[in-house]
Order: structure tokens, then C-alpha cells, then sequence
């Protein structure tokens, strides 16, 4: 049996998604190592912060592999955020002005450039 292309890019792309979830999560893991002695060598803010994150990939890694291979269980939910979209009404572009720059003002202006510097990290945000 033979794939079609459309069915060969997808086990690509969530290989690519697992792999910059797993990038990010190892730079993470680099910046809270070594910050205190809670658990191992991790501070208690950094490794709540680097656990919490490794649990919001895991989620962005179930929800990539529900939207790639079980695209019909989305339907609902996507329907709800195009309402949810449309009620927003001019506000939106307020809130989209705001997701595109708060990670330029972060990377950019504050501290937290310096500290998440490594590529993965920053792809992932954005």
C-alpha cells in the first residue's frame, strides 16, 4: 500500500515538533541546572518553572498529534475559537499586536534575552 505525499509530510512534521519541544526543553534545563539544591541541583523557582514547562510540551505534544492525526476531534474546539475570534471584534487586532511584540520587548529589552539566548527557546515562543 502505497502513502500519498500529503500522508508522508506528517510523521515529518511531528517529528520536527517533538524535536523542538525536546530542544527547548534541554536549553531549560542548561539555564536551571545548577541554581540551588531543592531537587538535584535545581532551585525550587527553577525547577518548578523547568517541570512546568516540560509539562506545556508534553501538552503542545498531544494536541500536535490530535491535530495531525485525529484532525476531527478539533473540529469542535476550532469551531468554538473562531466564535470566540468573532466576538472579539476590533480587540483582536489589540491582542494580536500584543502577542507579536511582547516576545521582541522580552528577548529584546528585558534580562530574560540574556538568559533565554539559546535558539530552540526562542523558536518555540515564537
Amino acid at each position: 500500500m502505497q502513502m500519498k505525499k500529503k500522508d508522508m509530510n506528517i510523521p515529518i512534521l511531528f517529528g520536527v515538533t517533538l524535536w523542538l519541544l525536546y530542544a527547548a526543553s534541554a536549553e531549560l534545563y542548561q539555564i536551571a541546572w545548577g541554581t540551588g539544591a531543592w531537587l538535584g541541583q535545581f532551585s525550587l523557582r527553577w525547577g518548578s518553572m523547568f517541570f512546568a514547562f516540560v509539562a506545556f510540551c508534553l501538552l503542545l505534544l498531544v494536541i500536535a498529534w490530535t491535530a495531525l492525526w485525529k484532525r476531527q476531534k478539533l473540529l469542535r474546539t476550532m469551531s468554538r475559537l473562531f466564535i470566540l475570534r468573532g466576538r472579539l471584534g476590533s480587540f483582536r487586532w489589540v491582542l494580536a499586536a500584543l502577542i507579536l511584540g511582547l516576545p521582541v520587548w522580552l528577548f529584546q529589552y528585558t534580562l530574560w534575552g540574556i538568559v533565554f539566548s539559546g535558539p530552540f527557546f526562542r523558536l518555540l515562543v515564537w
